[in-house]
């Protein structure tokens, strides 16, 4: 399943670009740009990357697969057992960290697992103003730099082990 994604870091700055286009264009009214790197990302892709970063196996189940469990099993049921595996280690990386606050959390919604595909095109936001995305698609060095930045932000464990050493 196709999910367009796009960095922070892109969002920060297409946003400043099209503030300046409107600016210098003397534009009046709404203008409205969807954001989306070109990277064509899919689900898979995502899990594939985050098992890479933290040197874990992973598993996806695509969208067919997925809709045999929704049949056969309540999602509620495969919501709580995701959390149920994720919540509490985490909460024991950040106590044994010292974070007692932490914005960034494993939480599961259900609707994260429902099946439709979300696709935009973030074309407009280049042909209208000249921005180039700085980043296409999930990649583990992406992933990576999020890392470290959430690690200096102090809303992520230092000590989390990562493919290659340490964010």
């Amino acid at each position: 399943m196709a999910c367009h994604t796009i960095h922070v870091d892109d969002i920060v700055e297409a946003t400043w670009e099209a503030t300046q286009w409107y600016r210098k264009k003397g534009r009046s009214g709404t203008v409205i740009f969807n954001l989306a790197d070109k990277g064509k990302t899919t689900h898979g892709d995502i899990v594939r990357a985050v098992g890479k970063v933290f040197d874990v196996p992973v598993q996806f189940y695509g969208s067919i697969k997925l809709k045999m469990y929704h049949v056969a099993l309540k999602m509620e049921m495969v919501r709580d057992e995701v959390n149920e595996k994720h919540m509490k280690p985490w909460t024991k990386l950040l106590e044994d960290s010292g974070i007692h606050n932490s914005q960034l959390s494993p939480y599961m919604d259900e609707t994260y697992l429902q099946f439709e595909e979300v696709n935009v095109d973030g074309g407009k936001l280049t042909r209208e103003t000249g921005y180039q995305y700085k980043w296409s698609g999930v990649t583990v060095e992406g992933l990576k730099a999020q890392v470290a930045s959430y690690q200096r932000a102090g809303i992520w464990p230092k000590e989390t082990k990562m493919e290659g050493g340490k964010a």
